[in-house]
């Protein structure tokens, strides 16, 4: 199946990374408001690495999946080759980690949005109950 230029598996391909692209938008967006709290507050504790590492890695995965998606667009754009156009071994190497690479990125993302949330939460509930007395 195929519209004009475009095959069914370049759409697919491009579509594996839009929602991990999405995830690790919304996660860079959180990263960058913990890392600003950190500096706020003036925290130099593992919370500073946490935020730094978190700014970074959501930086770097950001770019990977921009990368399928922008395989996966070139791949719609040029126009299909007849001779290559069977299925080989090579092609379906390729398939598998355009989209697996995606899918697991976008996983990922998915996780770390949830230990991400569930930092915050811990970290809020910590600031609002007393500290408990020392010595």
């Amino acid at each position: 199946m195929s519209w004009g230029t475009v095959d069914w598996i370049e759409v697919v391909w491009t579509l594996a990374a839009v929602p991990g692209l999405v995830l690790w938008f919304a996660n860079r967006v959180t990263a960058g408001r913990s890392l600003k709290a950190v500096k706020l507050l003036k925290i130099t504790d593992g919370r500073a690495i946490v935020a730094r590492y978190s700014v970074e890695k959501s930086n770097i995965l950001i770019g990977v999946q921009g990368v399928f998606a922008l395989i996966g667009a070139i791949s719609m754009l040029r126009p299909q080759n007849p001779e290559v156009a069977q299925w080989d071994w090579l092609r379906v190497i390729l398939t598998i980690g355009l989209l697996g690479a995606p899918f697991a990125l976008s996983y990922l993302g998915f996780r770390w949005r949830i230990v991400d949330q569930e930092i915050i939460r811990l970290a809020r509930h910590r600031k609002k109950s007393p500290t408990p007395p020392t010595g």
